[in-house]
């Protein structure tokens, strides 16, 4: 059972988030882009990164991987979904 429900993550993404646009919805997301280095075995790995939105499951129920979205301009595709069971949805991006 989760902590908080819709309304209480709702406010959190008014203080957090990000406007997105999927089709004709604007969810507001907590939109990342962190780095990491992508390291394989031995030896030094490659710098990349993995851009994902988080947003309610109310608002995410119906993105599909391959999905457009736009954020701050850029354009991304979904590549992954990933709720998680307790209200918020995880959309693993690709930068188009």
């Amino acid at each position: 059972m989760a902590v908080e429900d819709d309304d209480d993550r709702a406010t959190l993404l008014v203080d957090f988030g990000v406007v997105a646009t999927i089709g004709s919805a604007t969810p507001t997301v907590i939109f990342d882009a962190a780095y990491f280095e992508d390291g394989i075995g031995e030896g030094p790995g490659a710098d990349s990164s993995r851009p994902a939105a988080l947003g309610r499951t109310s608002d995410l129920s119906s993105v599909a991987i391959d999905t457009s979205v736009v954020i701050a301009g850029t354009t991304y595709k979904v590549t992954s979904v990933q709720p998680d069971g307790h209200g918020w949805t995880v959309l693993i991006l690709e930068k188009q």
